[in-house]
């Protein structure tokens, strides 16, 4: 009764962990170290600290493919105010997801 009980939450244990490393491997994080500042994505992608596009490149991220999803957990993408000078988060592509976005000092928020 014991050992089953054991099995089953190694086996939770392993699912959980499968999943967590399913997400964070096919996903690029953008933090202080890989900024999204005019970067090109061409698969889903999140934010992990605020974005500051304000000192160059002036421009948010481009997705440039298919049924790619932006999630940026509320973090704040900032740029360097200039009226139309610069935009926010950028897609040429068709059903891109961008959510959870928080945008300051853009010219043009999504274009």
């Amino acid at each position: 009764m014991i050992f089953s009980k054991n099995r089953k939450i190694f086996f939770l244990f392993t699912v959980l962990f499968i999943l967590l490393f399913l997400l964070f491997v096919y996903a690029t994080e953008y933090n202080g170290v890989t900024p999204a500042c005019g970067a090109t994505t061409s698969d889903d992608s999140f934010f992990s600290t605020a974005q500051d596009c304000s000192l160059g490149p002036f421009d948010g991220p481009t997705i440039d493919t298919n049924d790619v999803e932006l999630d940026c957990a509320y973090y704040t993408l900032t740029g360097d105010g200039g009226a139309g000078s610069n935009f926010g988060i950028k897609t040429t592509a068709l059903h891109s997801i961008i959510k959870r976005c928080k945008k300051k000092y853009l010219g043009s928020e999504l274009h």
